[in-house]
């Protein structure tokens, strides 16, 4: 939900730095080399960045399935360069063992954490005012 609240709403320098902030901090509790997670992670973003400046829709039940793409296709990054890291197939079996869990967690929690990233907003912005006052 965070890449796609930077994907759809903010501009495009400050949404890449704060998703690669995000990316390079849950990178550090990522097992495994450094840096993977992040580039996999920057992979997703581009590509859901690119895909959603073609087909934008903002409603809710079209975001949750833009979620669950963006989840498959990072597990997806994430399984194919452990795997030539480490030169061999086994995470491709755990990719097909956990990825569908993933994805189905991430549909179901967009809502949730999109509503909860617009109150966010809401709290932390100054009030606008109509008129002269």
């Amino acid at each position: 939900a965070a890449l796609l609240t930077g994907a759809l709403s903010m501009p495009m320098i400050s949404s890449t730095v704060s998703i690669l902030i995000l990316a390079f901090f849950c990178d550090w509790f990522a097992s495994g080399p450094i840096g993977i997670y992040a580039f996999a992670l920057m992979l997703t973003f581009g590509a859901v960045r690119l895909l959603l400046a073609r087909f934008r829709s903002e409603r809710v039940f079209a975001l949750m399935i833009w979620a669950c793409l963006a989840c498959i296709l990072f597990e997806s990054l994430q399984a194919a360069m452990y795997s030539l890291y480490y030169l061999s197939g086994q995470y491709w079996v755990i990719f097909v063992k956990t990825f569908w869990k993933d994805a189905i967690a991430t549909t179901i929690m967009t809502p949730l954490v999109m509503w909860l990233l617009l109150h966010i907003d809401h709290w932390t912005s100054r009030r606008r005012t109509t008129g002269l006052t």
